[in-house]
């Protein structure tokens, strides 16, 4: 699993929900920005891992930047950029190259 993520000045540490009852009802969740934390579901994966961190990731943008965006909003944004980057392979490679 993805340790860590930088967002703007904030480094994000990426943690594993570990409670049996949050992991049937979340996704993902972020703490505020001074706690520097966000929760993935372990047992996600493929499209539905990518999209809920750019969600989680959205959220820190969203704050960090007092956006004020609804949560259908990111959740919809999110959802758009994992199915942009899964179908679009050389996009993924030309991202890589730029910055690297």
């Amino acid at each position: 699993m993805l340790k860590k993520v930088k967002v703007g000045p904030v480094t994000y540490q990426i943690k594993p929900i570990v409670d049996e009852e949050q992991k049937k009802k979340l996704h993902g969740s972020i703490s505020p920005a001074w706690r520097q934390t966000i929760w993935i579901n372990p047992d996600l994966k493929g499209e539905d891992a990518v999209d809920t961190m750019f969600h989680e990731i959205l959220h820190s943008v969203d704050e960090l930047m007092r956006l004020k965006l609804h949560h259908d909003k990111i959740y919809y944004i999110a959802e758009a950029l994992a199915k942009v980057l899964k179908e679009n392979k050389d996009l993924r490679i030309w991202i890589d190259e730029q910055l690297t």
